[in-house]
């Protein structure tokens, strides 16, 4: 196809191809692509009305060529925004008017998009001046000549849409002047012309269609123009609309969302405190999942906007969403561990910390159904939290837990570990401990079996342990008597050290005598373990232990890595060598300090309480990937 006739195909179609979707079977004549006269087609496109006359004499029925997208004569010139032509093709042939292409746009569509005003306005004198006959009434469709204006494209836009979409506002006024009832007609999608301003935030177009009292506000599934305007955050609109259809404010979308549950959901603070001014009965209505508004902000952790509703309505702290939740089994379930923790901060969450859902669980059994230790451990740390509360298959929070972890057995995982070791614990301490006790007990009777090794394979382990470090602190104490360099063998200062005044021979002794003291620890350490009693604390014992031996390694490689840059000549290959060892030998500790860690994260129940929260803490903060908002669910329709 002839470049210059696929840009005029293109006029006022933005990005989208006329040729999509065009049906190619030469079997369906129909549909089969016809091609325009090339001399036609030229004075169409460059304007030229002399040629246009010219052809026109020679054969009028030159005017019913079409382009393959059914493109007229009409649509090329309009589009185009050739005024003249458009004049002389309608004196010759009125019928063009209303000819419908491919896409269903008439020609009154292609000059809206394309923001030729002159030649709207012209075709729209045209279309109210026609003469109306019997015949006429067949062509035009009905008889009334604003079908022509209110005509209808594939997808259901009008002329009106069209000039609202690109945007064009004397033709808005337009067409508002020469037929209100455009601003009531809806697209394929249900949006109506003021939705897509508000969408763009046309301020100007906006005030137009307000201002003309006759108008429709739905818009992309069932939100309103006022849902349109707090999404896309265009503050003066909002303020228009609730000044002059102060009604939108308790119109829902289809999932039942009122304008105040978008703005909660995207933490809008200044379009939330809007809304109430007006309106304030909203902030119980709750959508089809069974969220209100201050619900939905607790899903997203909004603390600014839970405080709002509670400033302007306190008695929002008791309301329950679909599933009997308060806002703290809500912001629990998903893991807003700001907002939990600025929750119980205030006085008024005192009714919502044992509260039930419809499984009869409490904000500490969700804590455990979510398996976040971190959460569960700020909750049973608030003293007023009862942990003996059972859900209605008549569980603790303790023995959901438990039952998870014996689910899992060796494949506990860290989460797991903690989230039992956290309420454990807590049950110990708790004035319902006497509850719990004879469940402790049972704990306590597995211990060996599922929380830990057997004493036996700790003191196994030591005595692995106890050679390296023995080894380790006898090459270091040979190292301090067997100096690089040498002694020197007369003079004042016989006996001593030749190398004794260079910095790197005091880096030597110093790295050297870190790793003799720390491989001693570690012996001492690992003798120590052989007479602990309790398997609880061999664990621990172990993990230093470890954490030392690793340390007396790394410190006599470092010291034999100093020896050797000591008594040789300086070369820069042995450096970046040597340095490179270095980082992999520390690389090494580190890891094997950080796997040591992670061996013993089924051992949680052991710790002291307080090691207990920090853990938690550094999974929540340090191990856990930060976690996002995704408010697409506000727009997700297939609930």
């Amino acid at each position: 196809m002839d470049p210059m006739l696929y840009e005029v195909e293109n006029v006022g179609y933005g990005n989208h191809s006329p040729f999509h979707s065009m049906d190619m079977n030469p079997n369906n004549s129909e549909l089969v692509a016809k091609s325009m006269d090339a001399k036609l087609f030229e004075a169409l496109t460059s304007g030229n009305v002399d040629l246009l006359e010219l052809l026109i004499e020679q054969n009028i029925e030159i005017l019913q060529q079409v382009t393959p997208m059914k493109n007229t004569c009409m649509h090329i010139a309009a589009g185009l925004g050739h005024l003249e032509i458009v004049e002389s093709i309608h004196r010759r042939c009125q019928t063009l008017v209303t000819k419908a292409n491919r896409n269903g746009d008439t020609s009154l569509h292609k000059a809206a998009k394309a923001g030729h005003f002159r030649i709207v306005k012209f075709l729209i004198q045209c279309a109210r001046n026609s003469p109306r006959s019997p015949s006429r009434d067949i062509e035009i469709g009905g008889g009334e000549a604003f079908d022509i204006v209110r005509k209808q494209n594939q997808d259901n836009d009008t002329v009106m849409h069209e000039a609202v979409r690109f945007p064009h506002l004397e033709m808005v006024k337009l067409l508002i002047r020469e037929d209100p009832e455009l601003l009531c007609m809806v697209n394929c999608v249900g949006e109506s012309p003021l939705h897509m301003a508000v969408g763009k935030g046309d301020f100007n177009i906006v005030v137009q269609i307000i201002e003309s009292n006759h108008f429709s506000c739905k818009g992309l599934n069932g939100r309103t123009a006022l849902h349109a305007a707090i999404i896309h955050e265009h503050t003066e609109i909002t303020r228009l609309l609730l000044d002059k259809k102060p009604e939108l404010v308790r119109e829902t979308d289809d999932n039942g969302r009122t304008p105040l549950h978008f703005a909660s959901g995207l933490g809008y603070l200044n379009f939330v405190q809007m809304l109430l001014i007006h309106d304030t009965s909203t902030t119980c209505l709750l959508d089809k999942t069974g969220s209100a508004p201050i619900h939905i902000a607790a899903h997203f952790g909004l603390v600014s906007i839970i405080q709002e509703f509670i400033r302007v309505q306190p008695d929002l702290i008791d309301l329950l969403d679909g599933r009997c939740r308060n806002m703290l089994h809500i912001a629990i379930d998903h893991q807003q561990v700001s907002t939990v923790m600025y929750m119980l901060r205030e006085k008024w969450v005192e009714g919502l910390l044992n509260g039930k859902d419809k499984d009869g669980s409490t904000p500490l059994h969700q804590a455990v159904i979510s398996g976040n230790p971190y959460m569960a451990n700020i909750l049973v740390r608030e003293k007023r939290v009862n942990l003996t509360v059972l859900n209605r298959k008549g569980y603790t929070a303790l023995e959901i837990a438990w039952s998870e972890r014996k689910k899992q057995g060796e494949t506990c995982t860290r989460e797991q570990a903690l989230l039992l070791a956290t309420l454990v614990h807590a049950a110990a301490s708790s004035p319902w401990r006497g509850h719990h006790l004879s469940f402790e007990r049972s704990i306590s009777k597995e211990d060996i079996l599922i929380f830990a090794e057997s004493s036996q394979s700790y003191k196994e382990k030591a005595n692995a342990l106890l050679i390296v470090a023995t080894l380790v602190a006898t090459v270091t104490f040979a190292a301090g008597f067997t100096l690089p360099g040498g002694y020197q063998s007369d003079g004042t200062y016989k006996g001593m050290a030749t190398l004794q005044n260079l910095k790197q021979f005091k880096d030597f002794v110093s790295i050297d005598a870190m790793g003799m003291y720390s491989s001693v620890g570690a012996v001492v350490t690992l003798i120590w373990l052989h007479f602990v009693l309790n398997v609880q604390t061999m664990p621990i014992i172990l993990l230093v232990a470890q954490f030392l031996t690793s340390f007396s390694v790394v410190s006599m490689t470092r010291a034999f890595i100093s020896a050797v840059n000591l008594t040789t000549s300086e070369s820069n290959d042995l450096t970046i060598w040597t340095s490179f060892m270095e980082c992999i030998i520390i690389s090494i500790f580190l890891g094997g300090i950080y796997l040591a860690v992670m061996r013993y994260k089924s051992m949680f129940i052991h710790v002291n309480r307080t090691w207990v929260y920090i853990f938690s803490w550094y999974h929540e903060f340090i191990l856990t990937k930060s976690r996002k908002n995704d408010v697409s669910i506000l727009f997700d329709y297939n609930i």
